[in-house]
């Protein structure tokens, strides 16, 4: 019983303690966390036009990678250029077809299933880049289609 109540204890310091840690000078920050995005009514028009955004910001974004020389086969960078490579597919085959289904009269409901797969992918791919550090051109464009990206979540969330 001592040990479930200890471990139920453990665990819940565990969850509390990066809000602590964030309030604390001179500790580490809490980690960073999606930004809270008022949701909006579904507006056809604006989903439209910002799903067209993100899946050009993708495309470019892509253009932008296939530039980059391929790391050495082996090496610690090919494994996460090869990840982000796939993810970068993966995002621009998704958003193309979320661009396409909104802009085509779909729904949010009809549109929730890709959104949020594309929400899981631009994670992914951020972690990724942070992980292996790519160019900076690199880094930009995957702010930009996750600012893009946030402006969805408004008619989603």
């Amino acid at each position: 019983m001592i040990r479930k109540r200890l471990a139920f204890l453990v665990f819940a310091f565990a969850l509390a303690s990066p809000a602590i840690r964030g309030d604390q000078p001179g500790l580490r920050p809490a980690p960073e966390t999606e930004p809270v995005v008022p949701t909006h009514e579904w507006d056809q028009t604006k989903v439209t036009l910002i799903s067209q955004q993100f899946a050009d910001s993708i495309a470019d974004l892509r253009r932008e990678f296939a530039k980059l020389p391929q790391p050495e086969a082996g090496s610690r960078d090919a494994r996460g250029y090869l990840f982000l490579s796939d993810d970068l597919r993966l995002m621009e085959n998704e958003s193309r077809e979320l661009a396409g289904r909104i802009s085509k009269g779909a729904t949010q409901d009809e549109s929730y299933p890709i959104y949020r797969r594309l929400r899981s992918i631009v994670f992914e791919a951020r972690e990724e880049a942070r992980r292996y550090e790519f160019p900076p051109p690199v880094q930009r464009g995957i702010v930009q289609a996750r600012t893009l990206l946030i402006r969805l979540d408004a008619y989603y969330d």
